[in-house]
């Protein structure tokens, strides 16, 4: 504790002492006019339209210009931009999956985010999570992604735990025209685009679709590359419509579907074998403004995932009809109707509450059971009470209250005080409490292989893989925060103190003690996270901008990984959580923009070692670098304007993905696109 204690007292002296250093480079700003600009103002942290200054958690908003500027062919690239948050690769039962983390303690599914697209939750119920490569989303359709750094279950609930990502995509109106692209890479990465978009008097409807396929990784214990080739294709359909002057709808329609490859070249249990995955979204809202303080919006969705993963091992050649069935086929599907009303209280009091109503359904053979199916129901009631006590203090009062059938009900309040001074400068105190409600597998999973012939299942084959009791707890999280800031038009920079602790922390135990290979899904003790993020945003010209990110984390607790009999007692290997945060990340990323025509960004990125949460010995980081280079060059030639540019990814060398076998090495890929 004596070393907490001295690292307690670093990070407050350099809290205190950095202000000073940027007030006084913040001086020599002040006669650029452009200071003098508005700040643009969010809804994800509250519902409320606030500026940075005023929001109750750090907030990172990553736009449209910074999406290009770092020239990522994959979206979860873009998060290595946001302060404490990590992004790695593995290759499961379901294929490979992208994973983005904050502050690392976290396994392949990362349930501790949330996950939104235009304010919709796309977190899966079943084994948690978002799956990143399924998502019904095309990275050109992105306007800018807003990342709320730390617990927002005041405002989205349970799983908005770590953090909160919304993905806000661009209206039709602003994608009228036509538009192609294709991106060609290396190991056959193919992605070809075509979006078109039309106004029909105050309609507004455009249509994206998207086809990409590539070979995945390499293995770098083995001159032959991984099982993990990958086909993707998405359709979204985006419909605005103005009513009047006070009431819009909107509908969107999107899907995607392909297959993953899997297995390993001779495995019987786990042949080299495809998975075909579907994914769907739609929702609808309508929305209702009185006056610039007041309106009410009411918004249905529904979304659905399936993966079709059937192997069959038969036993011998003597018992044709008799085989081993794997089936990691899963069905999970979510409809949820939602209302918000925003109001003005008094002349220096908002509010904003909504209520919730959401049924999660999942369904899969071996995960449950033979094919169990499972329904869940959550009642959600939030509110924000936004009050100014003077024009330069702001008090955040949040609260919301989840009621859950499964898991009973649970309040998630938030308290933040912000003082607004120094034209732009912000200090921020906040504290408060967010939950996790456990995944259906990690509730229910009863993980079994059994023997079949044709008229069904005759006896259980070996022991049960994973199992659960049935009586996990949700993790429940406290946190408390102090952040200082300042926010103008070319320059901003955030400095973020916090200590989090989980209670009931959900985690899986190797359990020989019962079986071999037994898999327990248990509660276990609590975990500390203390650490320091700071953000830096300089716009140096018209020309140059520079986006810097940085995070210093320490964890204290253990996780039980294993039981193992030792003669008459047990034996418990516990692995430390101080292995599973890492203690530095750094993203850094520049676009000149050398003339009219031609940009180059460059990127640089760093974490310190990582270890995933439930994976083997070798699943590591080990402190990774990686630099990434692109140029961007437009012309236009007879009405039409166009783009091509060329990406150098990891180009330093090889970039370790999380699992020590499986690498990305230095790739290269063009770009064209057209507008018309």
């Amino acid at each position: 504790m004596r070393t907490i204690s001295n690292y307690r007292k670093k990070l407050l002296a350099v809290f205190l002492l950095a202000p000073n250093a940027y007030f006084t480079a913040a001086q020599a700003w002040q006669g650029d006019g452009a200071f003098l600009e508005e700040l643009p103002v969010y809804l994800s942290v509250t519902r409320l339209p606030q500026n940075i200054t005023e929001m109750p958690a750090a907030v990172t908003i990553i736009d449209r210009r910074m999406i290009e500027a770092s020239g990522a062919v994959e979206l979860v690239d873009v998060f290595r931009l946001v302060p404490g948050f990590q992004v790695a690769y593995s290759q499961g039962i379901d294929g490979q999956r992208a994973v983005v983390m904050s502050h690392g303690f976290s396994d392949t599914y990362a349930r501790r985010m949330q996950v939104l697209i235009d304010g919709v939750s796309v977190y899966k119920s079943s084994t948690g999570g978002p799956e990143w490569y399924d998502l019904p989303l095309i990275i050109d359709d992105i306007e800018r992604i807003e990342v709320i750094r730390g617990p927002n279950s005041a405002t989205y609930g349970a799983n908005s735990m770590i953090a909160v990502i919304n993905i806000i995509t661009r209206d039709a109106a602003s994608l009228h025209g036509s538009r192609l692209a294709t991106t060609l890479g290396e190991r056959q990465y193919r992605r070809y685009n075509l979006r078109h978009g039309e106004q029909f008097q105050n309609l507004d409807i455009a249509v994206s679709g998207e086809y990409l396929t590539h070979t995945g990784m390499v293995n770098k214990d083995d001159p032959q590359r991984l099982n993990d080739d990958q086909l993707t294709r998405r359709l979204n359909l985006r419909a605005d419509y103005r009513a009047g002057i006070n009431d819009y709808l909107s509908a969107n329609l999107s899907g995607s579907n392909g297959r993953r490859e899997v297995g390993v070249d001779g495995n019987l249990e786990d042949p080299r074998h495809q998975i075909p995955i579907e994914s769907s979204m739609q929702s609808a809202s309508w929305k209702h403004i009185r006056d610039t303080d007041t309106d009410v919006t009411i918004k249905l969705s529904h979304q659905r995932h399936e993966t079709n993963n059937e192997v069959r091992v038969y036993i011998s050649e003597g018992t044709p009809d008799m085989y081993i069935l794997n089936d990691q086929s899963l069905q999970t599907e979510r409809y949820s109707a939602e209302l918000t009303h925003r109001f003005r209280l008094s002349e220096n009091t908002r509010l904003v509450w909504g209520v919730e109503r959401r049924e999660d359904i999942v369904e899969g053979v071996s995960y449950f059971d033979l094919g169990n199916r499972y329904k869940m129901h959550s009642n959600n009631l939030s509110f924000n009470l936004e009050w100014r006590p003077q024009s330069n203090w702001i008090v955040n009062l949040g609260n919301m209250t989840e009621n859950n059938d499964m898991f009973g009900t649970y309040q998630s309040p938030r308290l933040a005080i912000n003082h607004l001074f120094a034209d732009g400068y912000y200090l921020r105190a906040a504290i408060g409490r967010a939950h996790r409600m456990p995944a259906l597998f990690e509730e229910k999973a009863d993980y079994r292989l059994y023997v079949f012939n044709d008229s069904g299942p005759q006896m259980q084959f070996g022991e049960t893989l994973f199992y659960s009791t049935g009586d996990i707890s949700p993790e429940k999280q406290d946190s408390v925060e102090l952040a200082l800031g300042m926010e103008r038009a070319r320059l901003g920079y955030n400095l973020r103190l916090f200590q989090n602790r989980i209670k009931n922390a959900i985690y899986t135990v190797r359990d020989r003690v019962n079986t071999d290979f037994r898999r327990e899904i248990i509660n276990d003790d609590d975990v500390y996270i203390r650490g320091i993020e700071a953000g830096l945003r300089i716009k140096a010209s018209e020309q140059t901008s520079w986006h810097l990110s940085y995070s210093h984390a320490r964890a204290e607790g253990e996780m039980i990984v294993r039981r193992d009999p030792v003669g008459t007692d047990v034996k418990e290997t516990s692995l430390s959580m101080a292995d599973s945060v890492p203690r530095n990340t750094l993203g850094l990323l520049m676009d000149w923009q050398v003339d009219a025509r031609q940009n180059i960004g460059l990127g640089f990125y760093h974490v310190s070692s990582l270890k995933y949460l439930g994976g083997h010995d070798r699943d590591t980081y080990d402190d990774l670098k990686t630099i990434d280079m692109n140029y961007r060059n437009r012309y236009r030639y007879k009405g039409i304007d166009g783009k091509w540019a060329v990406l150098l990814r990891d180009i330093n060398g090889r970039y370790h993905t999380g699992q020590n076998y499986a690498w990305r090495d230095t790739q290269v890929f063009l770009n064209l696109a057209m507008e018309f």
